[in-house]
């Protein structure tokens, strides 16, 4: 992924985390990352990336609770993991789970990573 573009996801992701969202967004960014961890290669990848992109936009200035800021944040966090696996070698990160499962670094690394 290019660093422009890589700068771009992560300010929408700042975006929907700190500025707004709610239960309907939550569900949404849950369901691109269940679908990004699905993917097996960059394809893919790039398709739930733009898609994200293009919801992060449009709903900028959405509201929601704490919580559910966390969670996007937490969606967003996951879904980006399995993007960079899906680039990197085909396959979704070990630690990758499912929504509403918890998905756990692998040992040794950090969140996020």
């Amino acid at each position: 992924m290019s660093t422009r573009l890589s700068s771009i996801l992560g300010a929408c992701a700042l975006t929907l985390a700190l500025v707004g969202c709610s239960n309907e967004t939550v569900k949404k960014v849950q369901g691109m990352a269940d679908r990004a961890c699905q993917c097996a290669d960059a394809a893919c990848a790039d398709k739930v990336q733009k898609e994200y992109y293009d919801f992060a936009v449009a709903n900028a200035k959405s509201q929601g609770t704490q919580d559910e800021r966390d969670e996007v944040e937490a969606a967003y966090s996951r879904m980006n993991d399995c993007l960079v696996g899906a680039r990197s070698s085909g396959a979704a990160p070990e630690g990758a789970a499912p929504a509403g499962e918890g998905a756990a670094p692998a040992d040794g690394e950090e969140p996020g990573k």
